[in-house]
């Protein structure tokens, strides 16, 4: 099973270069990992991960060094759909619509949580029980984004 990762990284005091160390060792870790990145920017990183055991271990590493280090996560996870022709609009050949679900998903995470689909979910039962147990359903706290997406589960 293949995931499509999008992060984003928020710094402490609103500092972005307390960010740099966090995004450089994340995409460090990646290839050991059996993931590889697709794209970052200044406080992102795109990636696909291969292992889907060794990925949600590297997720849940840096989900806690988030937490020690004073800075943020948000998160959202998709299987992702490639295609072959010209209508793959993000790097790897990533559907159109594959990205505009996980940028949505992505923005519905809280802060240091990464954020699936219950039908995600579903899969990942299957492949990787162990880490479908980390997640629960999102806390209703009134800060969500209204999504095509009706049920999310997140990881912290």
């Amino acid at each position: 099973m293949q995931l499509l990762a999008l992060l984003r990284f928020e710094p402490p005091d609103h500092d972005p270069a307390a960010i740099t160390p966090a995004i450089a060792g994340f995409a460090e870790r990646l290839p050991p990992a059996g993931g590889r990145l697709l794209d970052h920017g200044p406080d992102q990183v795109l990636a696909v991960l291969d292992d889907p055991h060794a990925g949600f271990e590297l997720l849940s590493r840096t989900l806690d060094g988030a937490r020690r280090s004073g800075f943020g996560i948000f998160g959202g996870l998709v299987q992702p759909v490639q295609t072959r022709g010209e209508l793959g609009v993000a790097p790897g050949g990533i559907t159109e619509r594959t990205m505009e679900t996980l940028v949505e998903i992505a923005a519905a995470a809280g802060r240091n949580q990464i954020a699936i689909t219950s039908r995600l979910l579903s899969t990942i039962e299957l492949t990787v029980p162990v880490f479908a147990r980390r997640f629960k359903p999102q806390a209703a706290n009134g800060t969500r984004q209204v999504t095509r997406v009706r049920s999310l589960l997140v990881m912290e």
